[in-house]
């Protein structure tokens, strides 16, 4: 099967430029396609696409998901994948209010184990390698920038469009990044073991984290407004942390 497409552009505006190269890349996903399944299956997925049966053509894997402003770049875009293992979302700054974030869905993500939430690029970012026994992770570590120069509008719209991005409860490892709030929402997710706070320097309190019975990897960093640690955090059941294996805090004030 070949598959030729010439485009020729008229106009030198950005729109235009836009849809040649949304155009290229579509034909490199054709191809690609083509080589990576039988024919017969790549009919199947031609009539699934012009049918709009956009259950069966989506992905079940989405390491990196950049929100941006434009049509097709919201996070509403990702409502109806049945995404496994890994997902990382970044510049969730673009997310305009609590209603886009719920549409989301990430809550019905059961298969999901590990999520990212990232307010901002990540073009700053360094990686530092972590070990907790046979098991390594990355964290990122901000270089430059913080997240208040986030700026937005109204705390609590940051606040309720986190809330509402609430994963599912099935959830093992959880990072957040330069989340520009105040306070964290008070999920429910009890099978946690990992969890990674790095520059969300509005907060001033911190998550109660201490009830977690799973919880064996914990990271805070860069969290500026975060000026003592109590009881809000260690929770007030008898036996606190009772899996943790490794703590690392770093950049709290003193």
């Amino acid at each position: 099967m070949s598959i030729s497409m010439t485009c020729c552009a008229y106009h030198s505006s950005n729109k235009s430029k836009k849809l040649i190269i949304a155009v290229y890349k579509m034909c490199d996903l054709i191809h690609y396609l083509g080589r990576s399944v039988g024919s017969k299956d790549f009919e199947m997925l031609g009539h699934d696409l012009a049918q709009g049966n956009m259950a069966r053509v989506c992905p079940e894997t989405l390491p990196l998901y950049i929100v941006g402003k434009g049509i097709g770049e919201s996070i509403t875009e990702i409502s109806c994948l049945n995404l496994r293992g890994e997902l990382r979302i970044r510049c969730l700054e673009n997310i305009r209010d609590k209603e886009e974030s719920t549409l989301a869905n990430l809550r019905a993500k059961k298969y999901v184990e590990l999520l990212s939430l990232q307010w901002g690029s990540g073009n700053e970012e360094k990686i530092v390698k972590l070990a907790t026994g046979s098991t390594s992770y990355e964290v990122c570590r901000e270089v430059d920038g913080t997240s208040r120069s986030l700026q937005r509008d109204n705390d609590i719209v940051v606040e309720c469009i986190l809330e509402c991005l609430h994963p599912h409860v099935n959830l093992k490892k959880l990072y957040i990044k330069g989340y520009p709030g105040f306070k964290f929402p008070d999920w429910d997710l009890h099978n946690l073991v990992l969890i990674v706070l790095i520059n969300c320097r509005g907060c001033d309190t911190l998550p109660t984290l201490g009830k977690l019975p799973f919880l064996k990897t914990l990271c805070l960093q860069g969290m500026d407004g975060v000026t003592h640690i109590g009881e809000e955090f260690c929770g007030v059941e008898t036996l606190k942390f009772p899996s943790l294996e490794e703590l690392t805090i770093r950049d709290l004030p003193a």
